[in-house]
């Protein structure tokens, strides 16, 4: 949302937080199975994580193999999977872990479209007790703000920059807040640039110099996020998910879903989707 002075904020994170229990391994008394629960290969299933993940390693070793990159989860270092990531996951002993599971519900598109993270942290101890406090919070809405506040402290550990100039333009926010809530509805550059007195090239100059991307990139992004987030969350069909994004044609909807995600929205929805 935006604040009066232009100054982003994010609205609250949905949590999933849980310390791994423990089973009996060597001299050592941990409970539960990790391996049965943790030990997945991608040529065999999908594991997957509609929400984005931090992690930190107490004891043991886990080993985790994305996209992006393969490594391993040990002591000391805390780690950062992005929301709608492949993961291939093995553990070869045990692992006693603490982890956040969070989905941002912003009115902005996620925070990966407009930061670059680091996937790991050398903060581990303040990370790991931003987490413990985060167990033991309760619900409520004062509560609830304090969680975002401390879940914005453990993401800033791993922000390495923002990928755009972080310029107060009160204008060009006021056209992010527009497309923000307005992406259901057509929504063109010129029409923007006409709405907020500009002419259309000199408007996407600006917009990209405020936050590095073009304003059609900009909706593009949104949309898709919306798109992604109700796929995963929601019963709805493919092409009414496409109308409730701003798209009047699921086809195209379609092309551009696979063009930014690799998959088409039905393998997205049908694959990715948490069971």
């Amino acid at each position: 949302m935006l604040k009066d002075d232009n100054v982003y904020s994010f609205s609250a994170f949905r949590y999933d937080i849980v310390q791994c229990s423990r089973k009996k391994v060597g001299n050592r008394e941990i409970y539960d199975d990790i391996d049965l629960n943790w030990n997945a290969n991608l040529n065999n299933r999908l594991p997957y994580w509609n929400h984005g993940r931090i992690w930190c390693v107490a004891e043991g070793a886990g080993y985790v193999k994305t996209t992006f990159g393969e490594f391993q989860l040990k002591p000391n270092v805390a780690y950062y999977i992005p929301q709608s990531t492949l993961v291939e996951t093995r553990c070869d002993d045990f692992m006693v872990q603490y982890f956040v599971d969070f989905m941002p519900l912003s009115d902005f598109i996620p925070m990966e479209n407009l930061f670059l993270f680091n996937t790991v942290s050398t903060e581990y101890d303040l990370i790991l007790s931003l987490i413990k406090k985060l167990m033991n919070m309760g619900d409520g809405i004062t509560e609830n703000v304090k969680k975002t506040a401390i879940m914005n402290m453990i993401l800033s550990c791993f922000v390495k920059e923002p990928s755009f100039a972080i310029k107060r333009n009160s204008t060009m926010l006021a056209v992010a807040e527009r497309i923000n809530f307005g992406y259901p509805q057509k929504l063109s550059v010129t029409d923007l640039a006409k709405e907020f007195g500009y002419n259309t090239d000199y408007f996407s100059h600006v917009f990209k110099e405020t936050f590095g991307l073009s304003p059609q990139k900009y909706i593009i992004n949104k949309r898709i996020s919306v798109a992604k987030h109700l796929l995963l969350t929601g019963d709805k069909s493919v092409s009414e998910v496409a109308l409730d994004c701003g798209f009047s044609d699921p086809l195209y909807f379609t092309r551009l879903f696979s063009k930014e995600t690799g998959v088409s929205p039905s393998f997205f929805k049908q694959s990715f989707k948490r069971k």
